[in-house]
């Protein structure tokens, strides 16, 4: 690929004269701004935003993304949207610069990722395109849902279910290198740091009954308290869950367990060791649970052996995914100096631009603007104080608040990508997840 050191801005000299297009090209733009009735597609401008090796980045994928997350943050109105950005720092500018730099970073990832030998073809999306679809009660349900989280059709949702697929392989493929490495030092050092979060947790067991069998689930609880049936052959004979019933009721550490409903584990919060619920509400079904351990944390951990190996095992893989979310960072940071990237100007006209000139001063947002250009030239942080030159123009770090991977929710402070908003009408079928959630997808679809 080329190699190119210098990232030019195009259309523009400085850091300087980014502000003055923002104050001057765009002020007479304010009618366009109007967000009564704000949708995914108000104010599409077209025009591409940047270019990645000659593959273009559209400018309408920033503007959807920026529409999506007002509406889901409820930042409609002009006046929260301009107090949202006052607060979390940031202009117009340095936000649209936090979305494409995340857009930039997703099409290295899919240019360069055959570097680790990391491939995603068609036949690996329509798997999970059909896991996905098949959660709609209809074709055209799901086509519509597809289209109100903000793509314009299945092909982009195509293109940004890619993204995700990439992320995660890459993410797997680090991981494999980082759990191979590490050492059982390393491994005690993570449990001793991370030990006293599992003190308190629960182990329990569960008996499911039919939801209407309420006095027969009384009857049994009385039973079970007063010695005249064991929990395991109460287990054994009543309960309706096949999974939990072939392990005799066990379900496991509460504080490791991720299919544990609501109900369940706000019904366990004040049980000791020993206890019996009263029957619980659990979807359709009623639940007796008994908690049988209460485990705390040692004072000194000198050895992993003192730990309940499910939460070793939990620590293990957090280590291993914080490590290898770093190396991939890494990776693709490592990326914007070895292609070549070019970014445009913002246009005019944007529907999400806003005055700021009552809230920044002229050398303020230059400085919020060269920290977010910054990163997004080079995909690094700078930390305070140390400078970079982008064509004649210097900056010096990052804005605050990256922007999620395309399709995922968005959480406050963060600017989505397009798709971040949920669809609304139609839901899954199961409940699960929705198109609006590409890497919730890619998870769904290995179920």
């Amino acid at each position: 690929m080329k190699k190119n050191r210098i990232v030019k801005l195009i259309g523009a000299s400085a850091a300087a004269a980014l502000v003055a297009f923002s104050l001057t090209a765009c002020a007479g733009s304010a009618s366009n701004t109007a967000t009564d009735s704000l949708q995914t597609d108000t104010g599409l401008t077209g025009g591409v935003a940047a270019t990645v090796n000659g593959a273009e980045i559209e400018e309408n994928k920033i503007t959807r993304a920026i529409n999506n997350f007002r509406i889901s943050n409820q930042l409609e109105e002009e006046a929260d949207w301009k107090e949202f950005l006052k607060n979390s720092e940031n202009t117009v500018e340095s936000f649209r610069y936090d979305v494409l730099g995340q857009l930039v970073d997703q099409e290295l990832i899919s240019q360069c990722a055959g570097q680790l030998d990391v491939s995603v073809d068609d036949a690996k999306i329509d798997t999970y395109v059909e896991k996905m679809s098949s959660q709609y009660s209809s074709e055209e349900a799901w086509l519509d849902a597809v289209e109100q989280a903000g793509w314009d059709d299945i092909n982009a949702y195509r293109d940004a279910l890619k993204n995700s697929i990439y992320s995660k392989e890459l993410t797997e493929h680090y991981e494999a290198e980082e759990d191979a490495k590490l050492t059982e030092a390393e491994l005690l050092e993570a449990v001793q740091n991370g030990v006293s979060s599992y003190s308190g947790a629960k182990r329990t067991s569960y008996i499911q009954l039919a939801g209407d069998d309420a006095d027969a689930a009384t009857e049994l609880v009385a039973r079970l308290r007063n010695g005249e049936l064991s929990f395991a052959d109460a287990v054994a004979q009543y309960s309706t869950d096949e999974a939990s019933k072939a392990n005799g009721g066990d379900m496991g550490w509460d504080k490791t367990a991720e299919d544990l409903s609501p109900a369940y584990t706000e019904a366990i919060t004040e049980m000791e060791k020993g206890a019996i619920s009263d029957p619980v509400s659990i979807g359709d079904n009623l639940g007796i649970i008994t908690v049988t351990d209460v485990w705390t944390a040692p004072e000194t951990v000198t050895a992993t052996s003192q730990v309940p190996e499910e939460f070793v095992t939990k620590i293990r893989s957090t280590t291993v995914t914080s490590k290898a979310t770093e190396d991939l960072k890494k990776w693709v940071e490592e990326r914007h100096s070895d292609n070549d990237i070019q970014i445009n100007p913002m246009p005019e006209g944007v529907p999400y631009w806003v005055d700021l000139s009552d809230v920044y001063s002229e050398e303020e947002m230059t400085k919020i603007n060269d920290k977010a250009l910054q990163k997004l030239v080079t995909g690094v942080e700078v930390v305070e104080d140390e400078t970079a030159v982008v064509e004649g123009a210097e900056g010096e770090g990052a804005a605050e608040g990256d922007a999620p991977a395309e399709g995922e929710g968005a959480a406050e402070g963060d600017a989505p990508v397009e798709g971040g908003a949920a669809p609304e009408g139609d839901t899954p079928a199961e409940g699960e997840a929705t198109p609006a959630e590409s890497s919730s997808a890619v998870e769904t679809a290995q179920q």
